[in-house]
């Protein structure tokens, strides 16, 4: 299972063989489980470090998609997080976003490969959650973020299915809601996306779309129905050098087509302030704040309480 799953470079044998062994040492004769795959195994490589990621391979993510939910009814398998959203103007929180995870896998990403049923079936638990959140923040200064999957949008019974519960919302608890649609395919048109987004138009008041960090191009876009467009790096191959770039670009392609930005997944705070050097409107991130639990309080911390944390952290 293991030589089926890790592809790593050994440009430094004895330190690669020694995480191949640490590592099937934790799965060799277990179930999988992905909570105990790493993010990532730092490469030495003869022109620095290269991040090399351990996503699963196809065989592994069939394991994965077996154990998720074909119903949402009565389903309570999945694990929410509430990840805090940063607004780079204010300096303050402005939001948080539902993470809906199994196993400590973000459900959200596209390297699952969801079936359609599989999507919706997320969609419904993470809108049902969400809703009684909604419901008991119903007037109050901050929106919550509710991902939903492309696939469940475009196709009507499945829609219908999974926003049930938003629609039975009043409608001061539903303007307290932004649609974030994930799982964007990268050939998807305008066209495509307008239709999908056509009939939640009508209920929401904000839509964003997040897309893979290496999109250049969001010129049709905003006649879609888009008001924000984002990007979650957590998983991304890249090192920091490679991904610095790439936000510049992401957040320069986005302001040409006149759409506001966020980016979220930020693993440090070089990333962090990369990314408001970029041009993003909203971060959101580790090096901010840690997801909440269920917790939808007031933040503590601003950004310069932050840096003061991480300086106080390197001093000791």
């Amino acid at each position: 299972w293991v030589a089926e799953t890790l592809v790593v470079r050994f440009t430094e044998l004895p330190a690669a063989i020694d995480a191949v062994i640490a590592l099937a040492g934790r799965l060799v004769g277990a179930d999988f489980d992905p909570s105990q795959l790493p993010a990532r195994l730092l490469v030495r490589q003869p022109d620095g470090p290269v991040f090399e990621n351990l996503w699963p391979q196809p065989a592994a993510q069939e394991r994965l998609a077996r154990r998720l939910p074909r119903s949402a009814v009565g389903d309570d398998t999945l694990s929410f997080d509430f990840c805090p959203l940063w607004n780079t103007t204010t300096e303050h929180p402005t939001g948080v976003v539902c993470v809906p995870r199994l196993g400590g896998v973000d459900l959200t990403t596209d390297k699952l490969g969801l079936s359609n049923t599989q999507a919706a079936a997320i969609d419904t638990q993470v809108v049902r959650h969400v809703a009684q959140h909604l419901a008991a923040a119903a007037g109050g200064p901050r929106f919550i973020g509710l991902p939903i999957h492309q696939a469940t949008l475009t196709d009507p019974t499945l829609r219908k299915r999974a926003l049930a519960p938003y629609m039975a919302l009043p409608d001061d608890a539903r303007a307290q809601a932004i649609f974030e649609v994930v799982a964007i395919g990268d050939d998807c048109s305008r066209l495509q996306l307008g239709s999908a987004l056509k009939p939640l138009k009508r209920s929401a008041k904000t839509i964003h779309g997040r897309f893979h960090v290496s999109h250049d191009d969001f010129s049709d876009f905003k006649a879609a129905g888009l008001t924000m467009v984002g990007t979650d790096v957590s998983m991304s191959r890249r090192a920091e050098a490679e991904l610095l770039p790439l936000l510049t670009d992401f957040a320069a392609a986005a302001n040409a087509a006149h759409l506001a930005t966020y980016v979220q997944g930020l693993t440090s705070v070089s990333l962090k302030t990369a990314a408001q050097s970029a041009g993003f409107d909203v971060v959101a991130g580790s090096p901010l704040a840690d997801p909440l639990a269920d917790d939808l309080g007031a933040f503590p911390f601003s950004f310069a309480e932050l840096y003061g944390s991480a300086a106080a952290a390197a001093a000791a």
